[in-house]
């Protein structure tokens, strides 16, 4: 991978490194980036920045280690560090109160600047204070490169999706955060759209409930209407910037973003919530009692818990083409991680798009997330986001999704005897088949020797049999001793079974077992995404929850014995 030539010294700092989100950025500069990286830590304290760039070298020794940048948060001396590099990744927070230093050094110093905030006010505060600036210095600027990026990024895919399968603009977006203060939604847009947003009934103002089809029942996003701010701002600088306009959504498109919210009770509560929340946070009272749970700098979530986080997008776009039936866009963004995660990722992927991308893309200015383009979709792909877009993953029956989720917990010996459920909806009906280990070996856990798997037997590798453990043996995982297959749908009652495990099994046979149920009845497989953790199998049929719960018993069969 080349990047840019720019003469300066570093090729990307990272400000506010000793914070939570900070040091995670570092990390994954560290675990992600080439080893010749030229790159520096920042921030005010020398001794935190010191165990910072301890971490970076326990993660990747083999690696050029970050420079260590003391800096203190005021104008003089950001100005000096803006100057040093190519660009620069803000990570202090809250923006409102210490960010404008950094984004007033970069804008004038002609350094490209990513940041994560989510404060609309604020960032609308720096485009009329420095986007005039930046565009004279030729500085690329990125606020809300965080938990916008999903949105943002999944938009972007959907319209590309529609200029290349029909040609078309699109209209209407509807995103879905499946999974996990108002604004006017063109507040950052350079241009206003006269085309209305569709309209709800009343009772959707009311209860904050949704329905969309093939996204299910939704309900309303606390952080829908900052995402959509940035959305609009992408729609319009691709309309009013030259170098974009190829990729102008179109002159019809609205977006709106909500949650999944389940069922009517849930979705309820949520959006009641919300608004209660909304109107406390006037009271100053209440904000002082806030502050007293709100995490400090440098803390966040146990990292193993987090690491193992899913989140998940989804959206439908109508397209312009005629006849429309059929022809929308079906997008999905998945990411196994917490959203700390995937913010750090999203900040790093961004600043390495800047390095590597056209510098004849964009010439200067503030500007999107979507705005980086292809090399950045890719990039965020490496880093272990799943990116979907396909009018064809659309069948006009009901989506059924199969999903397995291996649970191996690292380094402990027993797991608790609650079993994780992380219900995926694609539609009315889902099945989800859920593998639970209660007990399994990882070499070096157990002081006392090897503990077997299943019933005193583990599975050789190197052998492909199943052999009797021994207190000498190297065993590995082999699978799960029990399945559960639970089939799920909004019109019957939970319809549950639970299977034992006949004997250990290794995955890879268990994953071609199951692919070979699928060829043997020739069902359609619109997918598999495969991950440390799960497994899953999406099937492009109308299928009812009886016929799906015979398909994944016959996927056990022969397994595991049916107990219950």
């Amino acid at each position: 991978m080349s990047f840019n030539k720019h003469g300066r010294q570093y090729d990307i700092v990272v400000f506010g490194a000793t914070g939570y989100t900070g040091l995670l950025t570092a990390e994954h500069i560290t675990i992600n980036f080439p080893s010749n990286l030229q790159w520096a830590v920042a921030g005010r304290s020398p001794n935190k920045l010191k165990q910072v760039v301890s971490r970076c070298k326990f993660l990747n020794p083999d690696r050029v280690q970050p420079d260590i940048e003391v800096c203190n948060i005021d104008d003089k001396e950001l100005a000096v560090l803006a100057r040093k590099t190519f660009c620069l990744i803000s990570a202090v927070g809250p923006y409102a109160l210490y960010g404008e230093h950094a984004f007033k050094a970069c804008a004038e110093a002609g350094t490209h600047y990513v940041d994560c905030t989510a404060e609309v006010p604020w960032t609308l505060a720096m485009i009329k204070k420095y986007e005039a600036t930046a565009r004279t210095s030729g500085a690329c600027m990125f606020p809300q490169t965080g938990l916008a990026v999903p949105s943002d990024i999944l938009t972007w895919v959907m319209a590309t999706e529609a200029r290349s399968k029909f040609s078309s603009k699109i209209s209407d977006v509807v995103m879905d955060l499946h999974e996990l203060q108002s604004y006017k939604p063109y507040a950052l847009s350079p241009v206003t759209n006269e085309h209305p947003l569709p309209k709800w009934p009343i009772w959707s103002a009311i209860t904050g409930l949704y329905r969309v089809p093939r996204l299910g029942l939704l309900s309303s996003s606390p952080t829908g209407n900052a995402n959509a701010a940035i959305v609009f701002r992408t729609w319009g600088l691709m309309k009013t910037e030259p170098e974009l306009q190829n990729e102008f959504y179109g002159p019809n498109f609205t977006y709106q973003e909500f949650v999944y919210a389940g069922n009517v009770l849930r979705g309820v509560m949520g959006h009641c919530i919300l608004l209660t929340v909304a109107v406390l946070l006037f009271l100053p009272p209440v904000r002082a009692l806030l502050r007293l749970f709100i995490t400090k700098p440098g803390e966040g979530p146990d990292k193993e818990v987090a690491r193992k986080e899913i989140i998940e997008f989804r959206a439908i776009a109508e397209t312009e083409v005629e006849p429309k039936i059929n022809k929308q866009i079906f997008g999905r963004l998945s990411y196994t991680g917490s959203m700390y995660y995937l913010t750090a990722a999203v900040l790093a992927e961004a600043a390495g798009t800047l390095l590597q991308g056209d510098r004849e893309r964009l010439k200067g200015g503030v500007y999107t997330p979507a705005c980086l383009g292809l090399i950045y979709v890719n990039r965020l792909r490496r880093a272990g986001f799943q990116i979907e877009s396909d009018f064809e993953s659309i069948p006009t029956g009901d989506v059924s999704i199969i999903t397995m989720l291996i649970l191996i917990p690292a380094h402990k010996s027993r797991l608790d005897a609650g079993i994780l459920v992380n219900f995926v909806h694609l539609s009315k009906h889902r099945v989800v088949i859920i593998m639970s280990s209660l007990e399994f070996h990882a070499p070096g856990w157990h002081d006392e020797g090897r503990t077997p798997v299943v019933d005193g037997k583990y599975y050789d590798r190197a052998t492909g049999e199943v052999r009797l453990a021994t207190d000498g043996d190297h065993q590995e995982y082999m699978g799960p001793p029990s399945v559960d297959i639970i089939v799920k749908s909004q019109h019957i009652d939970t319809v549950h079974c639970t299977y034992r495990a006949a004997r250990a099994f290794p995955m890879e046979a268990l994953l071609c077992h199951i692919m070979k149920v699928v060829g043997e009845r020739k069902l359609e497989v619109d997918s598999v995404i495969a991950t440390p953790y799960a497994i899953r199998i999406i099937l492009s049929h109308e299928l009812t929850p009886d016929k799906f719960t015979e398909i994944a018993s016959e996927m056990v069969n022969g397994i595991w014995n049916k107990t219950e």
